[in-house]
């Protein structure tokens, strides 16, 4: 599923470059495709699975917590298109969480296939979560750390094997594919011989800390509403007016 999402992705990107080039003016692109490649994502969360709206993660753990670990099967490909054509539109969202949804509804739906228990279900559901990030990130470990921790809240001997082994395959399966090269690349800093860097160090780690403190707070306020001069748009016009209103800034 990782290497159909980054295909899907690839493939929306190519039709929107394609496109921007029959344009008189190319920059005006940018004020066509991301709209629209967010009108679409939100048209098929309405039209067709409400639960591939949200980012992903916090869905897979309420499916955990109250459905016994049930994920629906149409997660699985619609949140691949709607991922694909945000992204491939210009849209600014993230691997993480869509990557952690449809690895768990591909788990979950093999479980129910196969007729398992509702407790092996939920290890397939974390399994799917792990093999998606060590598969979208290049780290089985990372993938394995965050399905037990975040995904099940806890290290269970009775989980933590598939999980392990479920992360490991799909980070090889993926560098077989698509290469080894890492997601984040760690760039080598010189250190001075003067220890009063390390202050720096410190402030910048702070001013990080504030900067992701407001960041996640802002997240808050738009998903709650407060700020009402922007949430007056009706449903539909929302991914146009949010965009539109980037644009202009």
């Amino acid at each position: 599923m990782t290497v159909a999402l980054v295909s899907g992705i690839e493939a929306v990107a190519e039709a929107a470059r394609w496109m921007a080039l029959q344009l008189p003016a190319q920059w005006m692109w940018m004020f066509i495709s991301v709209p629209l490649g967010l009108w679409t994502a939100w048209w098929i969360a309405r039209r067709y699975a409400p639960e591939v709206a949200g980012d992903g993660v916090p869905e897979v753990i309420a499916d955990l917590t109250v459905r016994g670990g049930y994920v629906p099967t149409r997660v699985t490909w619609l949140k691949t298109i709607a991922t694909s054509v945000t992204l491939g539109a210009g849209g600014s969202a993230g691997r993480e969480g869509p990557i952690v949804q449809i690895g768990s509804s591909v788990g979950a739906s093999f479980g129910r296939w196969a007729g398992l228990g509702e407790d092996q279900i939920r290890s397939l559901v974390a399994a799917g979560a792990g093999a998606g990030i060590g598969a979208s990130f290049n780290a089985p470990i990372a993938g394995m750390l965050f399905a037990m921790e975040v995904i099940l809240g806890g290290f269970s001997i009775r989980h933590l094997n598939t999980v392990v082994v479920a992360s490991v395959v799909a980070a090889v399966t993926s560098r077989t594919l698509i290469g080894e090269a890492l997601t984040f690349p760690v760039v080598k800093y010189p250190f001075g011989d003067d220890p009063e860097e390390l202050l720096v160090y410190a402030a910048l780690g702070l001013l990080a800390v504030g900067a992701g403190w407001f960041f996640l707070r802002a997240l808050s306020w738009f998903a709650e509403g407060r700020l009402g001069c922007f949430w007056v748009t009706p449903g539909g016009h929302r991914p146009c007016a949010a965009d539109g209103r980037l644009r202009v800034v």
